[in-house]
């Protein structure tokens, strides 16, 4: 019996002494470790910025875009695909695409961008999102 607790595999007080040590030793490691995670973990669960770059709140577009077509059954019309892009000069940002009118939503950092469909009868729309903020454009389609 070595400091209350039984190593019935070590054959001296010396070793089970050493072996104690190690134990605590390596506990104390691991405590240190331990603390520097929670630290991090708690910088980042309390707002604080560990970096130097904060990237700025997102804005959204979103709005609905319909199809072009003349005389279509409600089956035909929900089949007709539709395409809606996002540009940013000439630099595609993000598309969505879906069948008969089409709810889209793009979440993007602030700036001046373009929405448009693939539709004949609409026109691209410029928007300018700011941070934090939602601007709804409908692209429907006026065809003859």
């Amino acid at each position: 019996m070595c400091d209350r607790f039984s190593y019935s595999h070590l054959s001296t007080c010396d070793q089970c002494r050493a072996y104690c040590h190690g134990v605590k030793r390596n506990l104390r490691i691991v405590a240190v470790i331990v603390t520097g995670v929670l630290g991090l973990t708690a910088a980042a669960c309390t707002g604080h910025n560990t970096s130097s770059v904060v990237a700025p709140k997102l804005g959204v577009v979103t709005g609905s875009a319909t199809p072009c077509v003349g005389a279509a059954s409600s089956y035909a019309y929900r089949r007709i695909p539709v395409r809606i892009t996002l540009t940013k000069g000439s630099q595609i940002v993000a598309h969505q695409s879906g069948h008969g009118t089409v709810t889209y939503r793009f979440s993007v950092a602030p700036g001046k961008f373009q929405v448009s469909s693939d539709q004949s009868g609409t026109s691209p729309v410029t928007v300018t999102i700011r941070s934090g903020a939602t601007i709804r454009v409908d692209l429907v389609s006026h065809c003859l």
